[in-house]
């Protein structure tokens, strides 16, 4: 394997896509990979929530996870702001157009969510995690509810 200059790096189109198929909303999204910008923002997405919950919990509140100032809702809105394209690349979605996604059904952006996840290699448990739906954060007699969702969120995916 040979030494990579800058110009092949840049010239790579290293961000996975996938094409789903969302009968719910009539035809298929084009989802790529968080890039080094997007991953940023997911990430301190996450660690601000998870900061905001310890606080809580340090202060006694019962349920930091869901009191949080970013509701479980949100996250799947957020990564599919920073991951729906067009035929060319180019996102669909702002992140002031979250709460507008936040009203789209549930289960289509946790099923796009985790699909997003995938591509962008963060793992099932950190999904869950931010979801809301780790067994830490779940009340083991309710369950999370979504996990069917879950179980095959790439099935309806072709790639590109």
């Amino acid at each position: 394997m040979s030494v990579l200059s800058k110009a092949e790096i840049f010239s790579m189109d290293d961000l996975p896509k996938r094409t789903v198929r969302v009968p719910e909303w009539g035809g298929e999204v084009i989802l790529q990979a968080f890039g080094g910008a997007e991953r940023d923002i997911w990430d301190r997405t996450l660690a601000n929530r998870q900061e905001k919950a310890r606080k809580q919990l340090k202060r006694g509140d019962d349920d930091p996870l869901f009191a949080s100032e970013i509701p479980n809702e949100e996250l799947g809105a957020i990564a599919v702001a920073l991951a729906v394209v067009d035929e060319e690349g180019n996102k669909l979605f702002t992140l002031d157009e979250v709460e507008a996604l936040n009203k789209k059904n549930g289960q289509v952006i946790t099923r796009l969510s985790a699909v997003i996840c995938a591509l962008s290699g963060i793992g099932e448990a950190r999904f869950e995690e931010a979801m809301g739906n780790s067994p830490a954060s779940q009340d083991s007699s309710t369950g999370s509810g979504s996990q069917k969702d879950l179980e095959s969120p790439l099935e309806n995916c072709k790639e590109e």
